[in-house]
This record gives structure tokens, sequence and C-alpha cells, in this order.
């Protein structure tokens, strides 16, 4: 853990032997490197928080298998090509989808991605049915 500039760093690694072909699902111990996925959580004490997890990229073993390499996922945490935590994630809806119903509001959050990136954090797909959100009265 590091602390700096209003922002706390937390390092992690994975310690699993194996990563699992996304493709064909194969089980694969050759790592063909690695690297490290920084991602945005919710604050901790109003500090900005950022997960640091060093991810390994495997070689699929299987021959007949289209992806050359992946990189591991940590199940709960991390997705392809995500920024942001799932708790953090499901905040930043939250707040894009109560804003969508007040016409003209564009409050300044202290949230990573800023106001256009929480607008279209809410357009996408995996907005709750309904445009609910925690906290929200019914619409």
């Amino acid at each position: 853990m590091e602390r700096a500039a209003g922002t706390i760093t937390l390092h992690a690694r994975v310690r699993g032997a194996e990563g699992m072909c996304p493709r064909c699902g194969g089980a694969s111990g050759r790592v063909h490197g690695r690297y490290i996925r920084r991602l945005a959580d919710a604050a901790i004490g109003g500090m900005k928080t950022v997960l640091a997890v060093t991810v390994r990229r495997f070689k699929c073993v299987n021959t007949v298998c289209e992806a050359v390499t992946f990189a591991e996922q940590v199940a709960g945490l991390t997705s392809p090509h995500a920024r942001y935590t799932p708790v953090l994630r499901t905040m930043l809806i939250s707040i894009a989808v109560a804003m969508a119903a007040r016409a003209g509001a564009r409050p300044h959050l202290p949230l990573p991605g800023g106001d256009r990136e929480n607008e279209k954090t809410a357009r996408r797909d995996d907005v709750p049915p309904g445009g609910s959100c925690l906290g929200c009265p019914p619409m």
C-alpha cells in the first residue's frame, strides 16, 4: 500500500498456478508475461483509491484455439478492458441514472472518469431494468 497526493494505491497479485483461456476454456500454466492493471475503486476516507493488480498473460496450449495469449481475470473484480471495480461501477451507474432524471443537473462529483464518463456509463446496457437506482424514488 502506498499513499501519495490524495491517492491510496493498493498493490496485489494473483496467486493461482494456471489461467483459463476465455475462448476454449482450457487451462494453461505457460506464462507469457506480466503487467500491472490499475482499477479505480470506491474512495477510502475521502481519498481516491486505486487497485494495482499484477496480472499475467498466458499462452493458450490448445493448438486449435484462436487465442494465442490471454490475460488472467480475477473473478468478481476484473473483466476485459474494465477500468473500475464492480463496487465503483455500481456507484457510478446509480449516480448517473439519478442525474439523468433531473433536467440540467450536472454536479461536479469527485469520482474518477468525470461527468462525461459517468453519462456514458449510464447509457451502457448494464443499467438496472427500469432505470432504478439505490435510494431513488420509483419512476
